[in-house]
């Protein structure tokens, strides 16, 4: 039963092999048929051999194309014909940085740099210094001396004042008068108050006995007496004029006195 068995696979797979091997026999005897009457093939296109040459480049690799230059300087930015690929947009804005630049360098004038020669010959020497000084100081004293000849001659007498005769003269006549004035103006407010005091003034009079100016120095304490003394100064002017040897020499007097209005009410001019 075994035996029956075996054969009966046995054969079926030489059935099998036998059939797989007329297929193959039979596919090759139709691809020899098709070799020996081949199909006439389309005449072959000529073939086309491609070159590639290698531009030389400029000597100088950093030097700008002109034409290149040109169109960046016109349009601000970089044609797209010179643009290549890889450039991004950061070396775009680079670009067109650089070049607004320098732009801005071509239109700034550069600042004219003196030679060290030149700047040296305009600083003054010493000797220029010096003569500067000295017709300075020549200068300044000729005005102190303009100055001290259109001074006005002034004359100040005072009590401790060493006085001339035509000075004593003067004064005498100028403090009676002032003392007569005084003592038939005397304040009566400060009469009836009992309010008493001295004070000191100067008086500067010009050569035709007028006053240029009143003064007080020093108060009484009592604003009173104070106003009623410069009123009795002016009630009295004008005074006598110079005389004729004090005009000579003088062309303002200047009186400093001390005036005392008393408890008795009576005014001194002294």
């Amino acid at each position: 039963m075994a035996s029956a068995d075996m054969a009966t696979q046995l054969g079926s797979k030489d059935r099998m092999v036998f059939a797989l091997f007329m297929a193959v026999a039979m596919h090759g005897l139709i691809v020899l048929g098709l070799s020996s009457n081949p199909i006439e093939q389309s005449p072959r296109l000529p073939s086309l051999d491609l070159v590639l040459v290698q531009e030389e480049l400029p000597d100088s690799p950093d030097e700008p194309d002109d034409q290149g230059e040109a169109m960046l300087n016109q349009l601000g930015e970089i044609p797209p014909e010179l643009m290549t690929p890889e450039m991004t947009q950061d070396d775009k804005v680079d670009a067109v940085s650089v070049q607004a630049s320098q732009d801005h360098a071509a239109d700034t004038t550069p600042a004219t740099i003196m030679p060290a020669s030149e700047e040296l010959a305009t600083k003054p020497s010493g000797r220029d210094l010096m003569s500067s000084a000295l017709k300075m100081a020549g200068l300044q004293a000729k005005i102190n001396q303009h100055r001290q000849e259109n001074r006005p001659r002034v004359r100040r007498l005072s009590s401790l004042t060493a006085l001339t005769s035509a000075e004593a003269n003067y004064l005498n006549s100028w403090r009676r008068k002032v003392e007569r004035i005084g003592n038939l103006n005397y304040p009566q407010e400060a009469r009836q108050r009992k309010i008493y005091g001295s004070l000191r003034l100067l008086v500067a009079l010009l050569p035709d006995g007028s006053i240029k100016e009143i003064e007080l120095l020093e108060s009484s304490g009592h604003a009173m007496l104070d106003e009623a003394a410069i009123r009795i100064v002016r009630l009295s002017a004008p005074f006598a004029p110079f005389p004729d040897d004090l005009r000579e020499s003088l062309d303002e007097l200047e009186i400093i006195r001390t005036w005392q209005f008393r408890k008795n009410s009576s005014f001194w001019g002294g």
